[in-house]
């Protein structure tokens, strides 16, 4: 299911970086931010590469962003949509220290962002159910770029890293257009002064969005990369990735196969004690009792969703008749059988598949049965 929003993102990677990187993009654009290690599906990227892909295509799907800020005369700042008082503090004691020194490159996360994908308009309503999912992101060290923090990288050493980019002009931010100067409203004065207030509150709010939301559109990441290239080979922390991710282990394909055959047996213990569990047991027995033919990846498609939705979608597949029933003697019983139209029912699900994503209680089975369908990898760690 392609979207004009994938197809213009994966059309345009294509155009820049080559087919592999439009493949890429289509994948990420669908299925959400993957590891370095699903990239290997597609190509033997080396570690230049791998920060390609960090830096450009997690700023273009603004899953992970940036902000710098240069000196105060005709100064442009591109900060943290969301970010905190205490972050904010340190920007201003870094102000008042380093006043004519350029503060440069910090990568952070859009949490909104990371899962937000525009194909699905019900997950765009569901905030509180992204923070759920992302949180057990991050302690379980399933997305991107925060898997980039562990004990032997810390936040400084990353930031670090960007920083040293920037210093060496390897990375250039640049405006695209001149921003539209905006200018905010004065209220004529009102009777109700309370409400005169709450309207300028509102109005400053307004404006402080669309500044946000106007600099981000203008803005154009540049990036060295023939001068990159040394700095990647030589730099401290990459060569740490290595030793983290096994990054350039991967390309030796038995090792990988290995790995990932490991990963895949450590998986099935989990897979069937969630399988099993009492939380999903009404989904899977409903299914099981009636017989119906669906495989493991099907009934699985059926335990994301909760047990409302499940129950609905098995009606509609009888309705629609992409499920028929069928009664048949067995043992001289009558036993009722279903019969299905395979490619029908996948079309099916597949629709109601990612509206159920959210709905999925148990996220360790969530992680686990994108792993089974190959639209993740997941990470064991606890």
């Amino acid at each position: 299911m392609h979207t004009y929003r994938t197809l213009y993102y994966s059309q345009l990677a294509e155009q820049h970086f080559g087919k592999v990187m439009g493949m890429v993009v289509e994948v990420l654009d669908l299925y959400g931010p993957l590891q370095y290690q699903d990239l290997l599906k597609y190509s033997q990227f080396d570690d230049l590469k791998f920060l390609e892909i960090v830096i450009t295509l997690g700023i273009k799907h603004q899953i992970i962003g940036y902000k710098i800020q240069k000196q105060p005369d005709n100064s442009v700042e591109i900060k943290q949509l969301f970010a905190g008082n205490k972050d904010q503090k340190q920007q201003n004691e870094s102000n008042q220290i380093k006043n004519k020194q350029r503060k440069k490159g910090l990568i952070f996360f859009n949490h909104i962002a990371l899962l937000g994908r525009e194909y699905v308009p019900e997950l765009l309503n569901s905030e509180k159910s992204y923070n759920v999912i992302f949180d057990y992101a991050l302690k379980n060290g399933v997305f991107g770029i925060k898997n980039l923090v562990s004990e032997s990288i810390t936040e400084s050493d990353l930031e670090s890293l960007v920083n040293e980019l920037f210093d060496k002009s390897l990375l250039q931010i640049v405006q695209v257009d001149q921003q539209e100067e905006i200018q905010e409203v004065i209220y004529k004065d009102t009777k109700n002064k309370s409400e005169k207030k709450t309207q300028k509150a509102n109005k400053k709010l307004e404006i402080s969005s669309q500044k946000q939301q106007s600099l981000t559109q203008n803005s154009l990441l540049q990036i060295n990369w023939t001068g990159l290239m040394d700095i990647v080979k030589n730099n401290t922390i990459m060569q740490q990735l290595k030793q983290i991710y096994g990054i350039s282990s991967f390309q030796d394909q038995n090792l990988y196969k290995q790995k990932q055959k490991e990963l895949k047996e450590n998986l099935e213990i989990k897979w069937i004690e969630d399988k099993h569990s009492q939380k999903h047991s009404r989904v899977f027995n409903l299914l099981k009792l009636k017989n119906c033919p669906l495989d493991e990846k099907q009934i699985c498609d059926f335990a994301l969703l909760n047990y409302q939705d499940s129950n609905t979608i098995l009606f509609e597949l009888l309705t629609d008749q992409l499920i028929k029933t069928q009664i048949l003697k067995v043992n001289d019983k009558d036993k009722q059988m279903f019969q299905f139209d395979q490619k029908m029912v996948d079309e099916k699900l597949q629709l109601h598949f990612y509206k159920g994503l959210i709905s999925c209680k148990d996220k360790k089975l969530y992680f686990g049965i994108l792993n089974q369908m190959n639209l993740m990898q997941f990470d064991m760690r606890r």
